[in-house]
């Protein structure tokens, strides 16, 4: 009886110590699937499924890696007729934090007409302005311990 006791005692936590592990490990295959599968749909030619996952990237970009279609992204922003669409591609890239596409952002502003899309521009280049402002301070005061 002892042992059964000891034995439903590890049992209990082992499957404590052991399910975060395991939970994270699925947590980060689930990740890498749901890229995988924004992208497909990025470059898809089907644009109310590219428009979805515009959404998707504009939601959860900060923890998804789908640079690989940053390129499909840009084109829909330097191209696509209806200029809604291009100013959801413009925040989608934003989202997905990479810096060649929101430097063609910003080098593409003098060229720009439509009004929302250049205030949205302006408010991109502030929060970076910003983010840049925040990290050289917190440097200065890691340098100043």
């Amino acid at each position: 009886m002892k042992h059964l006791n000891k034995l439903i005692v590890i049992a209990i936590v082992a499957v404590v110590l052991f399910t975060p592990a395991f939970a994270q490990a699925q947590k980060t295959t689930v990740n890498e699937v749901f890229s995988k599968n924004l992208v497909k749909a990025l470059k898809s030619d089907n644009m109310g499924l590219k428009k979805s996952a515009m959404q998707l990237v504009i939601r959860y970009g900060d923890r998804l890696n789908v640079k690989d279609a940053a390129f499909d992204l840009m084109d829909v922003y330097r191209n696509h007729r209806n200029n809604r669409v291009r100013h959801l591609a413009m925040v989608a890239i934003y989202k997905m934090d990479y810096n060649r596409g929101v430097d063609f952002i910003v080098r593409n502003l003098k060229f720009e007409d439509h009004q929302p899309i250049k205030d949205m521009t302006y408010a991109i280049m502030l929060e970076m302005q910003q983010g840049k402002e925040a990290k050289d301070i917190a440097e200065e005061f890691a340098l100043l311990d």
